[in-house]
């Protein structure tokens, strides 16, 4: 008898069944595939010298890299982070993360979580350098505006197709300052994006990347425990654009009239239209050179006028466009026909 239930339950246990024995009248309940358990990572933080780290984030990583806990180090640079599920020889390691930039992030040595032990992995950080500045625009002296979609990135300088260059990337804050910390010692070149496509990319110093890259831009230097500050950074605008206003001759805006920005005298361009305060605008210019900006009122109330009050393209004042150009306030009066 005792044979056979023994037989029983060992097959039940491989089909990953819950097995009832009864034994003297009483019941036992086996769980087989038992849930895994847990176990706690530990560990402490110092920096090259051996003082320990306060305030660092500590990211516990799976063997996948997934994040599967968080912790921060106290005051002498230990954390603890208990609950880390493992089936007794899951594989883990953590990330060091100092969010002041002054120390770079490293990972540690690959360690295994057992089921009720705590795992104690200490870690040694190297000091780092911080990159910082302001991004304007290429018009005025005001900061950058559009700060939610522009980002600055750096790269320690070597091969471009080395993934295991120190680097970085942070989003120009809504003043238009950035603040990249982390950083070894080392060369860097820094550029300048626009998720959003409305600013070219940039290299540091204000040189456009072209499809040979970012020909003459500056490299920066990272010292470790300073802060570089870059000078003034421009981001050009990638497409140009013109606008202004259209009134009568009394100075009453006019809404509808349908204005042309002309490269040519047979250019095919496609009009904007005034809105109800006269003011229009046309963008999407990709182009170098003098254009000339025709306004015609489709009603035939006013007369066909060219910038400035000239009658055809030909004595109509040139707008002189560059890469980028955003020109604005271009005044055109219409008189009657």
């Amino acid at each position: 008898m005792t044979a056979r239930l023994t037989r029983l339950s060992r097959a039940a246990l491989a089909a990953g069944t819950l097995v009832t024995l009864t034994i003297g009248g009483a019941a036992a309940l086996t769980a087989a595939n038992a849930a895994p358990g847990t176990g706690a990572v530990a560990g402490s933080v110092f920096d090259a010298g051996g003082y320990p780290l306060a305030g660092l984030t500590i990211k516990v990583h799976d063997a996948q890299g997934e994040v599967v806990g968080t912790a921060s180090t106290n005051d002498a640079g230990r954390f603890r982070l208990e609950g880390v599920a493992t089936d007794g020889d899951d594989t883990y390691r953590y990330e060091a993360i100092d969010t002041t930039g002054w120390h770079v992030a490293k990972y540690s040595p690959s360690f295994v979580v057992k089921n009720g032990v705590t795992t104690t992995t200490n870690l040694s950080v190297k000091d780092a350098g911080i990159i910082q500045g302001k991004v304007y625009t290429q018009i005025g002296t005001a900061p950058l505006k559009a700060a939610k979609t522009v980002g600055v990135s750096a790269k320690m300088v070597g091969d471009e197709e080395d993934e295991n260059l120190p680097g970085g990337a942070v989003m120009v804050s809504a003043g238009g300052g950035f603040r990249l910390g982390g950083l070894p010692t080392g060369t860097y070149y820094v550029a300048f994006g626009d998720m959003a496509e409305v600013f070219d990319e940039t290299c540091y110093n204000n040189v456009r990347r072209t499809q040979k890259g970012c020909v003459g831009l500056t490299y920066v230097k990272v010292t470790a425990g300073k802060a570089t500050t870059l000078s003034r950074q421009v981001m050009k605008y990638r497409y140009g654009t013109v606008s202004g206003t259209v009134t009568d001759t009394e100075g009453h805006p006019l809404q509808g009239m349908k204005v042309d920005v002309l490269t040519s005298a047979t250019d095919g361009s496609i009009p904007v239209t005034t809105a109800a305060d006269g003011t229009w605008k046309k963008g999407s210019l990709d182009f170098v050179g003098k254009v000339r900006v025709r306004v015609s009122d489709p009603t035939g109330v006013h007369r066909t006028t060219w910038y400035v009050n000239a009658t055809s393209y030909a004595s109509a004042t040139p707008v002189t466009m560059n890469d980028g150009s955003q020109i604005t306030n271009l005044h055109i009066a219409l008189p009657k026909n």
